[in-house]
């Protein structure tokens, strides 16, 4: 599919288009809780907790601290006015507070039960740090029913995508099939309050994001680090081995950022940063052969440290480079691709996006999604295209609809490769197919 919704669909958040068999089919799993008009299968607890939280349904992910993938039911209630409109007003209270850095147009579908859906694809920044999500409305019979889906980063919103379908796909609505559960049963446990209307996906703060101190030096001796680091870290997901990529600006001062910096290295401002994204913006000291990262807000971070030859690092004994910076103004052809897939629980998600470069400043992108579970399948297709410029450590992407994005970029592995056989874009790593 193209159109105003691929055009206006950011990095990383092409629309996990999702197999709603919710209650959703006739051959959904045979329910065993309930909470007023939604029922559902409660899954093993070893890989989803369950709890209540403001009348809200809870689904926790078992991932490691510090970590979020949340799957959330809302209360749900009589459906007023038109889908659409209610759809839009419970999306913008849920992100209420968060700056929107990425948003996917509405998508409507039809249930396999033949009532209307309506999919949206968000990554916002709010006090508790980037989150990437998805929202599911449906409008079974003359109710209004939601479910979002959130997680910390990119790599767990793909890897645990698959995981959630699955789960979704147990959900059946009382008022479409009958009371298959009794009212309550097995209703899931009150959670610790929370502030009402605030999103569950992070810890609610308990005021407004901390101001950054400013700039303070190393301690005595010690030689500040400059540059952005970039690595790559393996680890065992559901029994496979996944891969992640890790970046980490650090500056001579002690200021430090993990993260791929939102708006380009050279336009790096620690103060904004600190704002919008705390749990990532903190300072950096070297104590023996660890780094330790203390963000502004969160947990302190520890990684081991070692010195390669030239400006490069060994953090978690894994190669970190210092990145490359693209010439001035640097114009150029060719075609990169970056494909993404996970799997599990019966469920397959899979993603490609490309971009197509030319030396008159031009460009065109695409996005390609599929999502598979044993009963169906479905995808989409998104395009885009518009006006680039490209220095240093920063991409200027220029839409045809008037958007503008401005992204960290680097070339990988060797900033003399012009045109680099990979490159990186906001975190996300494209390799050159001609």
């Amino acid at each position: 599919m193209s159109g105003a919704g691929g055009r206006r669909l950011g990095r990383g958040l092409l629309l996990l288009v999702l197999v709603v068999s919710s209650g959703l089919a006739d051959e959904a799993p045979q329910p065993d809780a309930r909470l007023g008009n939604v029922m559902w299968r409660a899954p093993d607890p070893a890989v989803w907790t369950t709890t209540l939280d403001n009348g809200w349904v809870v689904f926790r992910a078992a991932v490691p601290e510090g970590q979020s993938v949340v799957l959330r039911v809302a209360p749900g209630s009589a459906l007023l006015g038109e889908f659409r409109g209610q759809f839009d007003r419970w999306v913008g209270q849920d992100l209420k507070g968060s700056v929107i850095t990425a948003r996917g147009e509405p998508l409507a579908q039809t249930s396999q039960s033949g009532y209307p859906l309506l999919r949206q694809a968000v990554t916002s920044i709010g006090p508790g740090g980037v989150t990437f999500r998805w929202y599911l409305g449906l409008n079974p019979g003359d109710r209004f029913e939601m479910l979002a889906y959130a997680a910390s980063n990119e790599a767990l919103y793909q890897g645990w995508a698959p995981r959630a379908v699955e789960l979704i796909n147990t959900i059946r609505f009382v008022n479409l099939v009958g009371e298959l559960v009794p009212a309550g049963a097995a209703a899931p446990a009150a959670a610790e309050p929370t502030t009402p209307g605030q999103p569950v996906t992070q810890p609610v703060p308990a005021g407004p994001a901390p101001k950054a101190p400013g700039p303070r030096a190393l301690p005595a001796g010690q030689k500040g680090l400059d540059g952005l680091f970039f690595w790559l870290e393996t680890w065992m997901l559901g029994g496979s081995l996944s891969l992640s990529h890790q970046h980490l600006v650090l500056r001579p001062n002690g200021q430090a950022f993990r993260g791929c910096p939102p708006g380009g290295l050279e336009n790096f401002d620690f103060d904004r940063l600190a704002q919008l994204d705390p749990k990532r913006s903190g300072y950096y000291s070297l104590v023996g052969d660890k780094l330790h990262f203390e963000p502004l807000q969160g947990n302190q971070e520890v990684l081991e440290f070692a010195r390669e030859p030239g400006p490069d690092l060994s953090l978690n004994g894994f190669f970190a480079k210092k990145v490359g910076k693209f010439p001035a103004d640097y114009r150029f052809d060719g075609w990169y691709e970056a494909a993404r897939s996970a799997g599990g629980g019966g469920a397959y998600v899979a993603q490609v996006r490309t971009f197509r470069f030319h030396r008159d400043g031009t460009f065109s992108s695409g996005a390609l999604g599929v999502v598979s579970t044993a009963e169906a399948g479905a995808g989409s297709e998104l395009r885009n295209d518009g006006r680039y410029q490209l220095s240093g450590n920063t991409i200027t992407l220029s839409h045809a609809d008037g958007r503008v994005e401005v992204l960290c970029a680097f070339p990988y592995p060797e900033k003399d490769e012009l045109p680099p056989h990979h490159l990186n874009i906001d975190g996300a790593m494209f390799k050159r197919v001609e």
